[in-house]
């Protein structure tokens, strides 16, 4: 007999996950060998040693930059789903182009991974890349962007954050964007670089030539920069989808995660086994659409650098969203 599934989850990610596939919290409990995910029912003990198997140390902050509206877990429920989510949502390294599956996965995570369509994901891991500052000390880059219109074979339109882009342009008062400059007046030398995997070497730059657009603070947080290179021939656009999105919609998101501050030290280098900055595809589902302002909520794992993040429906690779 099944132990009852639990349906009290303050969390969006779990009440989510509980909903659309109660198996794999059947799962996470044999795991851990425990017969109820609430803090309640397994007590100060059992919490500490669910911790230890899902090999998370004790989380002091919520460790996931998914979005939940007016979200406040207590620490409890936050420890919680931190456990969960290691286990059901981890974040897949990239390496020669395609995403690789972690060694230890449940049934029902194993499941999912190997479902995942390679022929519609690899060609938008390839056209996403890193926001970098080449000549800007300590700060090695900003953010994610990716392919959104193509120009010629050599040029074209890659879409970021608001907040990426302000961090190296402002603008002019008179419609355009500067390049902020250096203490010896040389401008932000910007490029984005669609390789940085893992145990790889090489770039694949393209130098950033001009910010052409930069949505106001009240605005949605997106940003749209020229580029320019022979390292984008071939590199076509990601083509957005015009579907309506749904809760429960199955999604997926590539970027770059970079360590985080925000964040508890030990904690975030157990779920990303202490490797940072490079490209990671991302999976998990849209946890809530907004009626009101067009923002979705979703619960694959992601940290500060996953600003400007392409988010693609799993199934046919055409992009519904960028992270933020």
């Amino acid at each position: 007999m099944s132990p009852a599934r639990n349906t009290d989850f303050e969390s969006a990610s779990l009440r989510s996950i509980e909903r659309l596939n109660p198996k794999l919290l059947d799962e996470v409990r044999e795991k851990l060998g425990v017969d109820a995910l609430t803090p309640e029912a397994m007590g100060g003990e059992k919490l500490e040693s669910a911790l230890a198997k899902a090999s998370l140390r004790k989380a002091s902050k919520p460790m996931f930059e998914t979005m939940a509206w007016g979200e406040k877990p207590s620490i409890g429920r936050s420890e919680l789903e931190a456990i969960v989510l290691a286990i059901v949502r981890p974040p897949l390294l990239v390496q020669g182009g395609t995403f690789v599956p972690p060694a230890d996965m449940v049934p029902e995570v194993k499941r999912i991974v190997d479902g995942l369509q390679r022929g519609k994901i690899d060609p938008v891991i390839a056209r996403t890349a890193r926001v970098e500052l080449g000549n800007v000390p300590r700060i090695p880059y900003v953010g994610t962007c990716w392919v959104i219109r193509k120009l010629t074979d050599t040029r074209a339109i890659v879409v970021t954050n608001r907040h990426v882009a302000q961090e190296f342009a402002r603008p002019d008062g008179r419609g355009a964007y500067n390049f902020m400059t250096l203490p010896n007046f040389r401008d932000y030398e910007v490029n984005v670089d669609f390789l940085e995997e893992h145990q790889g070497s090489g770039a694949r730059q393209a130098p950033v030539i001009k910010v052409v657009f930069m949505a106001g603070r009240e605005a949605a947080d997106i940003a749209l920069l020229e580029v320019e290179g022979e390292e984008l021939r071939g590199l076509d656009e990601i083509k957005l989808s015009d579907a309506k999105l749904k809760t429960g919609a199955p999604i997926g998101v590539i970027g770059y995660p970079a360590y985080d501050s925000r964040s508890d030290p030990e904690d975030v280098a157990a779920y990303f086994g202490d490797i940072f900055d490079v490209k990671r595809f991302s999976f998990g589902e849209v946890t809530g659409v907004s009626n009101t302002v067009p923002e979705f909520t979703h619960d694959a794992t992601t940290l500060g650098g996953n600003s400007g993040s392409v988010v693609i429906d799993r199934e046919s690779g055409e992009a519904v969203g960028i992270h933020f």
